[in-house]
């Protein structure tokens, strides 16, 4: 039954929409007739709008990156050259050098800054022999309106976006660049997406709705794994961002920066980029600059650079793998075991993801990190280090040295046992059922394959430390 709100005017809302006395939607606050698909909701209106009413873009580039498309996050380990290469584009931006969409069109630029001062972008810009840098800003806040004491300062996100959106407006701002994005999300959690989630969106309808390009310069955990997992905090950094810009470096020093994810772009292109140092004259007389000198294709994969250096990093795993290092402190911290989900939720908090963290569990050798369940009905799995490991040292019983076993602990070398490694690995020996020697001294390990160090490297006694020294060995010659 429709429940009329004013008679005189024949309103009704019986299915929650105010309509006329003829059943046409209209808004209460503006007496305007809506079209029937059109209601009233807490941000304005709401309707099913058909395709046609839509308008479609081409894809147009600035430079490397797409224009219009959504939040871009710029990620990489420190002192890559992140802030550098947007510095490059800003220049290029503001003064209408830039390939693609804006060639001969200049337009602001803004930075907000937490890691570097205005100043030294001012450097920046006039090693590029910028002299006009009056369409360049830098967001400040100050206590006096002439903003005499301005200083460079980070913004409130996602509250200040209305703010910044309103400004670079007028300004005519089409770059903006976020130098450290996490330091602008203060109070939030960076691992929980939905806070991360909601920042990273609003920056993309930034971009899309005022055609701008919104930049923002991110750091990468711990992990060596597939770029596109590797921004420190939660995957919304990643997930959220329509690109997504890895930088790397090669050990023999290449600089490489790749679009791992960049939808509309066929392809993945990287780029290699090349420093160069100019001298500025600042105001306080001269100065060295870094910039970039020069940004070319390359067909250098930042994946494939991040696999050499987990593969080496396995390989030398048991001089320092910073997960595994990770996992025996916190390990020890707690006297020897912790349940397993605490280990992994502390992980990632330290930049490390669950993946590396069991590998790197599973494969620690000397000391062997075990799991087992904790015991109890509702209990979850413990993660320990193996009794007799090196890595606790257990009280002393009376009158023994810690460091030291009692000798009437060890058993006479007669009463030793021996598997041959051929029977233990089957396969790996390469079908050679002759049983290797019981000791260690008496094998050529420089003659071993990699899966043969591997298995010895699991057998007691002096096996583990010949093999780590046989791959330290190896590792030097490749050097």
């Amino acid at each position: 039954m429709s429940e009329f709100i004013d008679p005189s005017r024949g309103e009704f809302v019986g299915d929650g929409v105010p309509r006329t006395a003829g059943g046409q939607p209209y808004d209460p606050m503006t007496n305007r007739v809506l079209p029937a698909t059109v209601s009233v909701c807490s941000g304005g209106y709401r309707a099913f709008r058909s395709l046609d009413g839509f308008v479609s873009h081409r894809l147009r580039m600035v430079d490397f990156l797409p224009l219009g498309v959504g939040h871009t996050l710029f990620s990489g380990d420190g002192a890559l050259g992140k802030s550098s290469v947007a510095q490059r584009l800003a220049y290029r931006v503001a003064t209408g050098t830039s390939s693609g969409a804006w060639s001969g069109e200049a337009h602001g630029v803004l930075f907000i800054l937490s890691e570097d001062g205005g100043g030294d972008v001012k450097n920046a810009m006039s090693a590029y022999g910028m002299n006009d840098t009056s369409n360049v800003y830098v967001y400040t806040e100050a206590t006096d309106p002439t903003l005499e004491d301005a200083e460079a300062a980070t913004v409130r996100l996602p509250d200040d976006i209305p703010y910044l959106r309103e400004m670079c407006r007028r300004l005519d701002i089409r770059l903006i660049i976020i130098d450290a994005l996490s330091d602008s999300m203060a109070g939030m959690n960076l691992n929980r997406h939905a806070d991360v989630g909601a920042v990273v969106t609003e920056l993309g309808h930034w971009s899309q709705n005022d055609d701008v390009l919104v930049i923002g310069i991110h750091h990468n955990g711990k992990s060596m794994t597939r770029a596109k997992l590797s921004p420190v905090g939660s995957e919304a950094f990643t997930n959220k961002s329509r690109t997504l810009v890895s930088f790397e470096k090669t050990d023999d020093d290449h600089y490489v920066f790749q679009l791992t994810k960049a939808n509309r772009i066929k392809g993945n292109p990287s780029y290699e980029y090349h420093f160069a140092e100019r001298t500025v004259f600042s105001d306080e007389g001269p100065t060295p600059v870094g910039i970039i000198d020069s940004i070319t294709p390359t067909d250098m994969d930042v994946d494939a650079i991040r696999a050499s250096k987990a593969e080496f990093a396995a390989q030398t795993e048991e001089e320092g793998n910073p997960a595994r290092e990770f996992i025996l402190d916190y390990l020890n911290e707690q006297g020897g075991e912790s349940p397993a989900k605490d280990i992994l939720r502390e992980g990632r908090a330290q930049g490390f993801n669950e993946t590396e963290l069991k590998n790197a569990r599973g494969r620690s050798r000397d000391p062997r990190i075990v799991t087992r369940k904790s015991g109890g009905t509702g209990k979850g799995w413990v993660w320990a280090i193996e009794e007799g490991s090196q890595s606790i040292i257990s009280s002393p019983a009376p009158s023994q040295p810690a460091s030291m076993t009692p000798l009437t602990s060890l058993s006479a070398p007669n009463d030793l046992t021996m598997t041959p490694l051929s029977e233990n690995t089957k396969g790996i020996m390469g079908g050679n059922k002759t049983p290797l020697s019981q000791y260690p001294d008496d094998v050529d390990f420089t003659a071993l394959t990699a899966d043969q160090l591997d298995a010895l490297s699991r057998r007691p006694g002096l096996w583990p430390m010949k093999v780590h020294e046989e791959r330290n060995r190896r590792l030097r010659a490749a050097a």
